[in-house]
């Protein structure tokens, strides 16, 4: 018994020497199935489209490998609506790239939306007399910085319907659409005044014209209230150029009728055209035969003020006192109005002409 257990295990013995001998001397030694030195290459395809270009870092990739992926919007009236490695959408990194993990084939594929202008939404509406061509270093009002340095902006009227909102959310925020013409940074607003009311019924958005360079952008201007739960979005194009373009003028004619105790020749009116900040100060002296030819910048709208003021000993203006206007309203054969408007209850007005060699009445009043 002994023996044959013995026979055996010799058996097996030579069995497993030969199959080792047979092993090694099988593919010259290369075990190419036995390691992982082999990995899966895939293939990355960047399809391209209108209003962008498009880019992977990689062509070719192995299984876990990650991509990045960079978009640049060449078309200034279109924005990024989606980035897609095949079905699945990617999240845009805090550096405004996109990354994508490899596992199969990759196609990258961008879908672009195209700006359009919202001028009213949701209680918000973008006045009518704001400038929407603006030039760099110039500005049609001037404001304080934090840093009390007097700087010149662009000032955009935004009217509110909203009722009892006495404040803006701190989520209210004006983003531009392209950074090298309108940064960001170059954005404020504030909240304009209640006067008699406890609600604010506009808000002023800036424009440092320091920061700005020439280009267009769009702005989306998002306006939430603080103690409701109203919202709107507006979206406007603003382009920028690098000098002022001269617009085109119409003649009009302004009267007036001075229905107070205060003397002619000591009134006058500030017309400041709210697009360029240009103010035109007319003296009722300055009227000839009780009328004055006024140059209007066709589709611009102009803030009027009336004051009473005398020149003392010194050289300067002394008594200042504001006036007030009686609010007109005209309209021609083609149907266009002209107005006079009130800006709720300050001494100030908005001229909105549309029809060239109208008279327009000014009659001047005590509140």
């Amino acid at each position: 018994m002994k023996k044959k257990i013995m026979a055996i295990l010799g058996a097996a013995a030579v069995a497993c020497v030969g199959a080792a001998l047979i092993a090694g001397c099988s593919d010259g030694g290369n075990n190419n199935n036995n390691n992982n030195d082999d990995k899966d290459t895939f293939t990355i395809t960047v399809e391209s489209g209108t209003g962008y270009t498009a880019k992977a870092d990689k062509e070719e990739a192995e299984f876990g490998d990650t991509v990045t992926i960079t978009v640049e919007v060449t078309d200034p009236d279109m924005y990024i609506e989606g980035v897609f490695a095949n079905s699945n959408e990617l999240d845009e990194n805090s550096d405004g790239k996109y990354t994508a993990t490899v596992t199969t084939n990759l196609t990258i594929k961008v879908e672009m939306g195209e700006y359009k202008e919202v001028l009213s939404d949701g209680g918000l509406t973008f006045a009518s007399g704001n400038p929407t061509t603006i030039t760099k270093n110039d500005g049609n009002t001037k404001i304080w910085t934090d840093d009390n340095q007097l700087i010149d902006v662009w000032e955009l009227n935004v009217n509110l319907s909203w009722g009892q909102t006495a404040a803006l959310s701190s989520r209210s925020e004006i983003t531009s659409s392209n950074q090298a013409v309108i940064p960001n940074s170059a954005i404020s607003f504030k909240e304009g005044d209640k006067g008699n009311s406890a609600w604010i019924h506009d808000a002023q958005v800036y424009i440092d014209s320091s920061k700005i360079s020439e280009g267009s952008t769009w702005l989306t201007i998002y306006f939430k209230s603080n103690n409701t739960s109203s919202d709107g979005t507006l979206c406007v194009k603003i382009t920028v150029t690098d000098e002022p373009v001269a617009p085109e003028t119409m003649s009009v004619v302004f009267t007036f009728k001075n229905t107070t105790d205060y003397p002619d020749e000591d009134i006058f009116f500030n017309v400041t055209d709210i697009t360029t900040g240009d103010i035109k100060t007319i003296w009722l002296s300055d009227f000839t035969d009780g009328k004055y030819t006024f140059e209007y910048a066709v589709g611009h709208t102009y803030r009027v003020t009336c004051a009473y003021t005398t020149l003392g000993e010194d050289g300067a203006y002394d008594n200042m006192t504001n006036l007030y206007l009686l609010e007109w309203q005209g309209t021609n054969l083609g149907g266009a109005v002209n107005t006079l408007e009130q800006e709720g209850t300050a001494a100030r007005y908005t001229l909105e002409l549309t029809t060239a060699g109208i008279e327009v009445p000014f009659t001047i009043q005590e509140r």
